[in-house]
């Protein structure tokens, strides 16, 4: 059974930025309590090598401890970090 998952632009965008890079910022996405409708839900950002490092920079991190809290780590796209395109006259572009 192959499974296929969908990128949005913002990950395509992502991955192609990232690939070449040795650190990277991380999203990583914290939650807690039932998937559907958790009881915690937030997003840190972090500087790392790797998606586990990111995990634990954040774990490190954290100010509040949350029981029973997932980590979900994931590049950190362009318009998540604030970036705009900009045209070659320097004019910044719409999405």
């Amino acid at each position: 059974m192959n499974q296929v998952r969908f990128l949005f632009s913002d990950e395509a965008d992502a991955q192609a930025y990232w690939a070449d890079k040795e650190s990277k910022s991380w999203a990583v996405d914290v939650t807690a309590g039932p998937a559907k409708r958790p009881t915690f839900a937030r997003t840190f950002y972090a500087r790392a090598r790797t998606a586990d490092g990111a995990i634990e920079a954040v774990k490190r991190n954290m100010f509040e401890t949350v029981r029973g809290a997932r980590y979900h780590a994931r590049l950190a796209g362009p318009r998540e970090l604030g970036c705009r395109p900009v045209s070659a006259d320097g004019k910044v572009l719409d999405w």
